[in-house]
């Protein structure tokens, strides 16, 4: 699915258990459509059971989808990756299409429904700056005092020097969006999230948090118990 991209019908059997060694890629739906809507179809259902050990988002992009009965269960995201979060889909984009014969074609909003997450956690940061451990020598310039400025005006009195301005506040760099069960995006529908957990680093890029989603398109009939979010960006929103 990974490879070839996310299309057609799939049904999950059993319980599912990341190894430690094993880094999981997140699943893309088809980006580019260009036959039939029916042909591009994405749908999976968990069968209610189990997956344990996920180190990254189940799903990445997708559109047009249909996901029901994902259970994500003691799983742990680490990344210094900046990009949008969630254990089932990181992020849903919907789109126009126009076929060879003139029809146009709308993908539709991916609809998530009876899926949970819980014990688990995401922690994005900022990769760490490589130190060196070469002695570093100091040297301290002198200190050099100038000399009073006096400005005078057109009838010679005395221009009083002003305040400098203050500087601006930074400008933000991009914005994320992290939740349990998507980042961003998504119709969300009778999901639960259970000791769920985000810390995010990031003090460049405004931070969207929530304990079902980030930013969802919709949430309906969903709830959450203990969830925290800590991060040293903007305020986290829930």
């Amino acid at each position: 699915m990974g490879e070839e991209k996310a299309r057609g019908y799939f049904v999950q059997t059993a319980d599912i258990v990341f190894p430690d060694w094993e880094q999981h890629k997140p699943i893309d739906t088809v980006n580019e459509l260009k036959c039939s809507p029916d042909d591009e179809h994405f749908e999976y259902d968990g069968g209610g059971y189990c997956i344990r050990n996920l180190n990254d988002s189940l799903f990445g992009k997708i559109s047009g989808a249909v996901i029901r009965n994902v259970n994500i269960r003691d799983s742990f995201i680490h990344s210094e990756e900046y990009r949008d979060f969630g254990f089932i889909v990181c992020a849903v984009y919907n789109y126009r299409y126009e076929t060879e014969d003139g029809k146009r074609y709308e993908t539709g909003e991916t609809v998530i429904k009876h899926c949970t997450v819980s014990h688990s956690a995401i922690y994005a940061e900022h990769p760490e700056q490589e130190t060196t451990t070469e002695p570093i020598e100091y040297v301290t310039a002198p200190v050099v005092v100038p000399p009073d400025v006096v400005e005078y005006d057109e009838e010679g009195n005395i221009i009083e020097p002003t305040e400098p301005a203050a500087a601006p506040e930074p400008t933000k760099t991009g914005e994320f969006a992290i939740g349990a069960i998507t980042g961003l995006g998504g119709q969300i529908e009778d999901c639960y999230v259970t000791d769920f957990g985000i810390y995010a680093n990031l003090e460049d890029y405004i931070l969207y948090a929530g304990g079902i989603s980030g930013k969802p398109a919709n949430v309906v009939d969903s709830c959450v118990y203990f969830f925290s979010a800590q991060a040293t960006s903007s305020t986290p929103e829930a």
